[in-house]
């Protein structure tokens, strides 16, 4: 019975770790293409859309025409982004690091270091570690491919 017992846990612990979800790029041209913000959020509740409310979800005080971002992640580590349903395409670019596991986006406006937690054909979710006041937050970013 305790050699059963053992074999079924050995196998049912094999089978958790052999199961894991992807949180790391396989290459540079699974990430090429067009992406869309679709979340924004902070670990902190703060006031991001200054209406004297703190909030956890950024996405959620953006307007519907704010709510409007692309990324196009072209090869060779550039392309171009775009905040609002008129705003102009700026030029960005982008980089995998540590091993793929971290997302690093630049453009004019700013940079984001996402440590990649998700990633598959249509999905990117990774967390920013940002100063607030002070305070360190975490924002995590969604992306969905388009």
């Amino acid at each position: 019975m305790f050699l059963k017992t053992t074999f079924s846990a050995i196998i049912f612990v094999s089978l958790i770790t052999g199961c894991s979800k992807s949180d790391t790029i396989t290459n540079e041209t699974s990430l090429e293409g067009s992406w869309a913000v679709t979340a924004i959020s902070s670990n902190s509740a703060y006031d991001w859309d200054g209406d004297s409310d703190t909030e956890t979800d950024i996405f959620g005080t953006y307007s519907t025409c704010r709510r409007d971002i692309i990324l196009n992640f072209e090869q060779n580590g550039y392309g171009q982004t775009r905040q609002g349903c008129n705003a102009p395409w700026e030029n960005m670019s982008w980089q995998l690091t540590n091993g793929n596991r971290q997302l690093n986006i630049s453009f004019a406006s700013g940079d984001i270091n996402l440590d990649i937690t998700q990633f598959n054909e249509n999905t990117i979710r990774g967390n920013d570690e940002v100063t607030v006041n002070g305070q360190p937050v975490v924002i995590s970013y969604t992306l969905s491919r388009r």
